[in-house]
């Protein structure tokens, strides 16, 4: 516990290190990037911690994370086909006539079709006789008279297209002509334009849901059609038409996941039987099988990149999904420690403890956690340091211009959710008003070398007759857009206004920004914010309701009253820094007295002060969990159930200790050697999994290379010695927590990118030599205080 304890306080150096550096670090972008990447990490460390005690180890886990992301690609691999596409036998320009392999029946005058690049209308429908295709099969044809005249000698199919009646891209809808019963779940829908060319495919969208209307099919596709690109908005905007692919898989999502992790267990079997059984070393059955599995991957593969394309992107969300934001976590997280804490507390007293003091320190904690996480469903939280407006972003220094003849700016941050048609408000100076603008288009643009690096989005405007482009720009507005929700009023009241959609990020104290008769924005202050049962309107109470309302308005969640939002943040910070100076006091008498028996409160205030000033700095409610942080945190609370809690945990830690000792007390260990190898490899199957979904793209000879060092590196930073019989699996995540948030931190300071594996090694290579010195001078202090006893003793 104590070496958790110091790997925590390093972590927290860390980071409160470079957030003082440089801010951006506690970004929520930069935040949630250190936390997907420490959960994708954590999900091996953990297996690899089963391994280390046992005195094991497993060099193979990367290897295994770059076969199970293959083999889940290659598993649901998909055999897309054209839907109604005919082959064309010939063509007659003169005549206007394209004589196609299929029988007359399925045509009809007023079907349109590409043919060569071309939109060809039917005008005639003719049979065309009995004739072989390309395949020498003999079948029907017909004879269709089009318009216009087709090209000659052209070897192209023809391929029926689709009328698209709308586009409704906040609802990701395509309203395409004619009932189309064939479609389903998962088929594809591409967009053409006609073209002198070959065909111009300008977008390819896999379907979500298909509903059949009254002459037509309402399709709904997988893509947020937000976020598509201006240029490409532009393509869509000008498309009349859309084919569709019919899409097959060889097995199913859940079929592929469960085959995966069944061979990754198969794996781990094999690992563990090589060793126990063959009496093999664990450095060589895992350094061939580090070999053997990157050599399968290779020709599986052929050596040729593996992905999942734009489709599957329900599996995705395990990789890229959101669910919650972190104050959720850190308040549900404090209730369940106060919960926990107050049942041991009752079950001590009815056992005659009376020593409580602990189980009132920890139920202390989940509550301070508790309201942590309650803060930003209270306060409407924004942490000590930030500006008092909610959803800001700053206009870039010289990001004023025109982009294709129209006023243009580049705001620092993702506006992604900004799409064409939106209205941007811009604060003026005083914060009296607020200045809008139409959006006419939106493109959000990242830095290649440094994904962690603040996004730029480049915002292009109408001339906007309500405010005038000379406003916009005008010297006295301040540098700062505010971006809200675009939604459409229901109906207003003197107090009340009722929104469209479910609007949960509303909390008392925002300010609502409403277009007025007068077009500028008009400010209201939200008193409660409740969405009805159904989900689909938002009840908001506000001060006052302007009586010009325009009900078509764009509702703004502009700005936060400054007061409230500040008390959390300056209370952690406030508490957080006491505690930490205290913490640092406390700690200097037992260090200095060499009672290091007594080191153990102190370091706990520390820790727990420098993480209440961490929080304060924090914007905690901005932050969104990825999933692969959740599915860690089931993987370490069961892993650590399994180790602490369970009898084969303790077998494991005694098997690390004395193999041989272990066997005679009746401990079954080559079951157990193996039953960690397997749990190694099961966790390793599991990353390899989400590691694949999250980069959409396997290269079967690089993916998951060198990962089983930081995954051994953290685990051993954790506490897991590799001499075996202890360790920890709050540890090993918060081994490689240390790991790559330092990694973050030198790219954050612009340190030397080359430096910073060197910087990695050190710092490992340091906190392993602390912990060792460490443990033989506490092993010499023990030896001699046994030595004194027994001579006491004679």
């Amino acid at each position: 516990m104590n070496k958790i304890y110091g790997i925590m306080g390093l972590l927290l150096f860390v980071c409160v290190f470079t957030a003082l550096k440089n801010p951006a670090f506690l970004e929520p972008y930069n935040l949630q990037n250190n936390l997907r990447w420490i959960a994708l990490f954590g999900i091996l460390a953990i297996g690899v911690a089963f391994v280390i005690m046992t005195a094991g180890i497993d060099l193979s886990i990367g290897s295994i994370v770059g076969l199970t992301g293959c083999l889940l690609a290659m598993f649901l691999v998909e055999d897309i086909k054209r839907m109604d596409s005919h082959e064309v036998l010939s063509t007659s320009a003169s005549n206007t006539s394209i004589h196609v392999s299929a029988g007359p029946g399925g045509f009809s005058p007023g079907q349109e079709y590409l043919f060569a690049g071309t939109i060809h209308q039917v005008e005639k429908v003719n049979p065309g006789g009995e004739v072989a295709n390309a395949k020498g099969q003999v079948g029907p044809s017909a004879l269709l008279s089009v318009t216009p005249a087709p090209k000659e000698g052209v070897a192209s199919p023809a391929v029926r297209l689709h009328a698209i009646r709308s586009v409704d891209r906040r609802t990701n809808t395509f309203l395409i002509e004619g009932e189309h019963p064939t479609l389903q779940t998962d088929d594809i829908v591409q967009l053409t334009v006609d073209s002198d060319s070959n065909e111009n495919v300008i977008a390819v969208f896999p379907i979500n849901s298909v509903a059949i209307e009254s002459g037509a099919t309402r399709v709904v596709v997988e893509h947020d059609l937000r976020r598509a690109p201006p240029e490409v908005w532009t393509l869509i905007e000008s498309t009349k038409h859309v084919m569709f692919y019919k899409r097959d898989t060889p097995m199913s999502v859940p079929v592929a996941i469960g085959l995966v992790l069944l061979i990754s267990v198969g794996i781990g079997v094999f690992h563990g039987l090589s060793i126990t059984k063959f009496g093999m070393q664990p450095f060589i059955v895992t350094l061939c099988g580090l070999l053997f599995y990157r050599g399968i991957s290779r020709e599986i593969t052929v050596d040729q990149t593996q992905g999942f394309g734009t489709g599957y992107q329900g599996l995705k969300y395990l990789a890229n999904g959101k669910p919650f934001s972190m104050a959720f976590l850190i308040l549900m997280s404090g209730l369940l420690v106060v919960g926990w804490y107050w049942i041991k507390s009752r079950n001590a007293k009815r056992g005659g403890e009376t020593n409580l003091k602990p189980y009132r320190i920890g139920m202390m904690v989940g509550l301070v956690l508790a309201v942590v996480g309650s803060s930003r469903y209270v306060f409407a939280w924004l942490p000590l340091g930030q500006q008092s407006i909610a959803g800001q972003h700053w206009v870039q220094e010289n990001g004023i211009g025109t982009f294709n003849g129209n006023p243009t700016i580049k705001a620092i941050g993702d506006l992604s959710s900004v799409i064409k048609g939106d209205v941007v408000y811009f604060s003026v100076r005083d914060g009296s008003a607020f200045i809008p603008g139409t959006v006419t288009e939106t493109w959000v643009k990242r830095d290649p070398v440094n994904p962690s690096a603040e996004p730029v989005t480049r915002l292009t405007f109408e001339k906007d007759p309500s405010a005038g482009q000379a406003v916009v720009f005008e010297d006295d507005a301040w540098p700062l857009i505010t971006v809200g929700h675009r939604v459409t009023f229901v109906e207003a009241d003197i107090n009340e206004i009722t929104i469209t959609s479910d609007h949960t990020d509303l909390v008392r104290g925002d300010t609502l920004v409403v277009r007025s008769g007068a077009g500028t924005g008009q400010v209201m202050t939200v008193k409660s914010a409740k969405p009805t049962r159904d989900r689909q309107y938002t009840i908001v109470a506000v001060d006052a309701v302007p009586a010009d309302v325009d009900l078509s308005s764009v509702l703004t969640v502009s700005m936060r009253q400054p007061r409230p939002q500040r008390i959390p943040g300056y209370l952690l910070v406030g508490l957080g820094g006491v505690a930490l100076i205290w913490g640092l006091i406390l700690l200097a008498r037992p260090i200095a007295e060499k009672k290091w028996s007594a080191i153990r409160t102190p370091v706990m205030i520390t820790v727990g002060g420098g993480s209440a000033l961490l929080a304060g700095m924090t914007p905690i409610p901005l932050i969104l969990v990825p999933m692969p942080f959740v599915i860690m945190l089931v993987c370490a609370l069961a892993a650590g159930v399994f180790v602490n809690q369970t009898i084969y945990g303790r077998y494991i830690l005694a098997l690390g200790r004395n193999e041989q000792a272990a066997r005679y007390s009746g401990i079954n260990t080559d079951r157990m050697i193996t039953l960690t190898y397997v749990l190694c490899a099961l966790a390793a199957g599991v990353s390899g999994i989400l590691f694949a979904l999250d980069l959409n793209s396997i290269g079967p000879s690089i993916h998951g290379s060198f990962y089983e060092l930081y995954a051994i590196a953290g685990a051993v930073l954790g506490g897991c010695s590799l001499r075996g019989g202890e360790g920890s699996i709050l540890g090993a995540v918060i081994g490689v927590a240390v790991m790559r948030v330092l990694l973050n931190a030198i790219n954050i300071l612009g340190i030397d990118s080359r430096l910073e594996f060197a910087i990695i090694g050190a710092v490992i290579y340091l906190a392993v030599l602390v912990d060792e010195l460490v443990r033989r001078w506490a092993a010499r202090r023990r030896a001699a205080r046994e030595a004194r006893l027994a001579m006491m003793g004679d």
